[in-house]
């Protein structure tokens, strides 16, 4: 045999074993890890709160704002929990939803014992229609907690004048001029000149000699607004 029908001969064996090896392999093996289904992460829970850069527990996920029936999950777990920071946030998301929990506010306000929870129930009226606002106001200008009282005096400033004067929530805006915690007379004399209400003149004027500051600094202010509402300025 020639060296090139030799070298031919060899050329033609090598490709045969190839095919051969190829057709002997079968299909390609897939690892078993591919078979095995693999597991999805679980989606985070939208009802939890998260905490704010300033510290606070918010609920602000996309699910809750604008949806109405995210609002009975919340109450749901407000009824539920027993971590006071985090029923308060619960509390507090709960306009957000775009639900009816004005009355399911209203309506727990009165047996709540937790005065932050309290608190936070009050801070949302000011988010509520004025005619049903002034009920949780009222409840909270004359609870027991300090901290209570003086969101519930804060938050009245929020709402016009006419319904204030149509509740008992300006005369108790009034009295809580004299209470004994300086920051609630502050909120209240606060309150009262932003809502312009005259029927509170004498009694701002009188704080003008409080013995704290920051109160005199508020009467000084209220009355500023009503002699502004009045023409005097």
């Amino acid at each position: 045999m020639r060296p090139v029908d030799r070298w031919a001969h060899v050329v033609v064996l090598v490709l045969a074993v190839a095919v051969a090896g190829c057709e002997d392999e079968g299909p390609p093996v897939v690892p078993l890890s591919r078979l095995v289904a693999q597991p999805v992460a679980p989606q985070a829970d939208p009802f939890v709160p998260r905490r704010t850069r300033a510290g606070f527990l918010r609920i602000s996920t996309k699910q809750v704002h604008d949806h109405p029936a995210a609002c009975a999950e919340l109450l749901a777990r407000l009824d539920r929990a027993t971590d006071s920071e985090l029923r308060a946030a619960l509390v507090e998301a709960l306009p957000r939803t775009g639900g009816a929990w004005v009355g399911e506010v209203l309506a727990r306000l009165p047996d709540e014992a937790d005065p932050a929870v309290r608190k936070a129930m009050v801070a949302t009226m000011a988010r509520a229609e004025p005619a049903r606002a002034v009920v949780g106001i009222g409840r909270g200008i004359r609870d027991d907690d300090v901290e209570v009282r003086i969101e519930a005096a804060v938050v009245a400033g929020s709402l016009p004048l006419e319904h204030l004067q149509s509740s008992l929530v300006l005369a108790d805006l009034i009295v809580a001029l004299e209470d004994e915690h300086g920051p609630i007379r502050a909120a209240a004399a606060r309150s009262l000149g932003i809502v312009r209400a005259v029927e509170a003149a004498d009694a701002l004027a009188a704080m003008r000699n409080d013995s704290e500051e920051p109160v005199r600094r508020q009467a000084d202010r209220a009355l500023a607004r009503l002699d502004e509402a009045a023409g005097l300025r």
